[in-house]
């Protein structure tokens, strides 16, 4: 049996509304989060974590090819300050 982990850093935000929390992904950050994908060989993930800031969602979800509706794990952020 063997375990692989990915790590990724979320793609580029849209930075248009005011409190970082809330930036969703930019299309250029889209792009790169499909893009990391196929880089990656589409691979198929048994589990998805992520912060939750709605970027890294949207990152992880694109990067796994998953659609919105699917189930993944949102992590309290332990090291994020508050604005």
């Amino acid at each position: 049996m063997s375990l692989q982990i990915t790590l990724l850093r979320h793609g580029r935000p849209d930075k248009s509304l005011p409190s970082h929390r809330l930036h969703p992904l930019s299309e250029e950050g889209r792009r790169q989060a499909r893009e990391c994908r196929a880089n990656l060989g589409n691979p198929k993930f048994d589990l998805v974590l992520h912060s939750e800031l709605l970027r890294t969602r949207e990152t992880a979800l694109d990067v796994a090819g998953l659609d919105e509706s699917a189930v993944t794990i949102a992590l309290p952020e332990m090291f994020y300050l508050d604005e």
